[in-house]
């Protein structure tokens, strides 16, 4: 792949990974609490959801900005580590996959597609 489009495609895998994980916290939690309206559930319960719904996006944002990070010291002469990437990569094909099994929702290859762009981009920049 050429060095150019696989800067340009790790940087996008890296801002799409993290703007997922803003639109995860600030704008899916208004559905989790809409669905809270709909049942009976102990505040402290309803609580602790909602801290980890927000725990996962913030992850999701952490997740992109080391792949930005990683972008950027390459655009500054440093020569990529493989690891983040290919740990970002598994971790969200992996999930992708099992989601999509699970839930059998198109929605969740969205998280394949994001792991393979980090990945295969990531790869391209790593060790040269």
């Amino acid at each position: 792949m050429n060095r150019k489009i696989a800067s340009a495609l790790y940087l996008m895998s890296g801002i799409l990974i993290a703007l997922g994980g803003l639109g995860h916290s600030l704008g899916a939690v208004g559905q989790v609490h809409e669905a809270f309206g709909k049942v009976r559930l102990d505040a402290h319960t309803a609580d602790l959801v909602i801290a980890v719904w927000h725990f996962a996006g913030a992850a999701m944002v952490a997740l992109g900005a080391m792949v930005v990070s990683g972008w950027w010291k390459t655009r500054h002469g440093e020569v990529l580590d493989e690891s983040t990437p290919l740990l970002i990569a598994l971790f969200y094909i992996g999930y992708g996959i099992a989601a999509l099994a699970w839930m059998r929702e198109p929605f969740w290859s969205v998280f394949i597609v994001f792991g393979l762009l980090a990945g295969l981009s990531g790869r391209s920049l790593g060790g040269k």
